[in-house]
């Protein structure tokens, strides 16, 4: 059997725990005082916290950062990956994450970490112009609507899916059909570009294809799709899309390209 060096940490630290630490209660009892020093820090306006109870195998607690998107206008995956860039970074998974909330795990935090956690976060939100990114607001100039053929080059072959579209304003909805599965389909066009997610439910894995292209003048759209699996309880962006681009077969370290040609209005 082939152990990783992970699984050799991962017990060598637990056997140390077990030997040297009083009892788990122990340990237990310092995670609702380090998630309530973060939130102390983080009691300002459109911000408010949860305390959060987790039933079954889940035994930790956890705290829920929830914010007002008016007054703090930025998303989840933008907080997530500003606190990554800074120093020292902090990595926020986006387990259970929406666009305006985040969940933060207690486990692995020291007294000290849970100091620098929540002076992060309140940086954050006292000035979210800095981490805000600007969101295209442009009218949709070209109308999608119509059944579409997706082509998809990947290294090692390629692959025709139907995704079928309707569109109201710059707001886009639709069913996309692979060779195994039927998916929902949400996004929107901002001028003459098109984003939107295919989303196929499945047990115990949905799959994700984030799709993102520019409409051409000759009616078709070019552009790039980013894949991922995640279960019901892991949704967000990471996991959506933890199997990357694909690459594309002229040049392996290129995007995925997806060519769609509409088939009918």
């Amino acid at each position: 059997m082939k152990v990783g060096k992970e699984e050799v940490v991962g017990a060598l630290i637990a056997l140390d725990r077990w030997i040297n630490f009083g009892s788990a209660k122990e340990e237990r009892d310092q995670w609702l005082p380090r998630l309530k020093r973060i939130a102390a820090h983080i009691n300002l306006l459109g911000v408010r916290t949860e305390v959060l109870s987790w039933p079954g195998s889940v035994t930790a607690i956890r705290l829920k950062v929830i914010w007002d998107p008016d007054v703090i206008p930025f998303s989840a995956e933008q907080l997530r990956l500003a606190l990554l860039q800074q120093r020292p970074r902090i990595l926020i998974h986006d387990f259970w994450s929406t666009p305006i909330s985040i969940i933060l795990d207690p486990v692995n935090l020291s007294e000290d970490d849970a100091e620098t956690v929540g002076r992060a976060l309140a940086t954050a939100f006292r000035s979210p112009q800095s981490i805000a990114q600007p969101t295209p607001n442009l009218p949709a100039e070209v109308n999608v609507s119509g059944s579409w053929c997706v082509e998809m080059q990947f290294l090692h072959g390629s692959a025709t899916h139907q995704i079928n579209i309707q569109q109201n304003g710059k707001l886009i909805s639709g069913v996309h059909h692979t060779g195994s599965s039927t998916g929902v389909v949400s996004g929107e066009v901002h001028g003459r570009h098109v984003h939107f997610e295919a989303a196929h439910e499945q047990l115990p894995i949905s799959l994700f294809y984030g799709f993102e292209g520019d409409f051409a003048g000759d009616g078709s759209i070019s552009g790039k799709v980013r894949l991922g699996g995640t279960a019901k309880e892991h949704f967000g962006p990471v996991f959506k899309g933890q199997y990357g681009f694909a690459e594309g077969m002229q040049d392996p370290t290129s995007l995925q390209m997806i060519q769609s040609r509409r088939l009918s209005p």
